[in-house]
């Protein structure tokens, strides 16, 4: 276990997984495992594909205290030409996944919002690449360190973008230096001053009566 003592903790997102109804997955209800890629369809609204990852924190002693998060992802455009306000939601998940078997029908389904964030790129100037972030809250947090099995993960959600092109498509580093991260403080427990002083004064104590 990390100790409880002051310091910033980043987590990497494991488990990283999108699954969608869509058949360029190769399969109605397919999943593309270790990448997040967002679609959206000729009709001018997003694709049901979801993006999921989880943020495992099952290694932080359950005493420490934690500070709200910052959940950040690089994102990038690969549509070329296009000019694309792309809207997101972060969610937290009603039940864990494996990794290996979850698909669009099996997930399980999403539950509270916990963010939203956009971002603009425009591919014909060259700007493609950009970064999403979200607040995850004290508590939220808080809960996953005191139990871990109520940790099921996250789920990104693409939820609408503005165009000048009928099409356009999101996809986001999962690894590396741009994985998807989540940062926060852990703080000492607000307990563990008063037995260190208590400690440090009967030391003081002893070696005055032995003086």
């Amino acid at each position: 276990l990390i100790p409880a003592q002051a310091g910033i903790i980043s987590v990497k997102a494991s488990d990283v997984t999108t699954i969608s109804t869509v058949g360029s997955f190769g399969a109605e209800n397919g999943r593309l495992k270790n990448e997040l890629y967002m679609l959206s369809d000729s009709r001018g609204a997003p694709w049901l594909s979801y993006g999921l990852l989880k943020c495992v924190l099952s290694n932080i002693a359950s005493s420490s205290n934690l500070s709200d998060g910052e959940f950040k992802l690089s994102v990038a455009s690969i549509w070329p030409g296009s000019i694309i306000t792309a809207y997101y939601s972060l969610h937290t998940l009603v039940k864990s996944y494996h990794q290996d078997t979850v698909s669009y029908n099996n997930y399980g389904g999403f539950g509270q919002q916990i963010d939203t964030d956009s971002d603009t790129f425009n591919s014909a100037n060259g700007q493609v690449n950009g970064e999403l972030t979200f607040k995850l809250s004290q508590s939220l947090l808080q809960s996953w360190v005191a139990d871990p099995s109520s940790n099921h993960g996250l789920l990104l959600r693409y939820t609408s973008y503005t165009s000048n092109k009928i099409h356009s498509d999101m996809t986001f580093a999962p690894n590396g230096n741009k994985a998807p991260t989540l940062t926060f403080t852990v703080a000492e427990p607000a307990g563990l001053f008063l037995p260190l002083c208590a400690f440090a004064l009967a030391l003081l104590r002893r070696r005055h009566i032995k003086q």
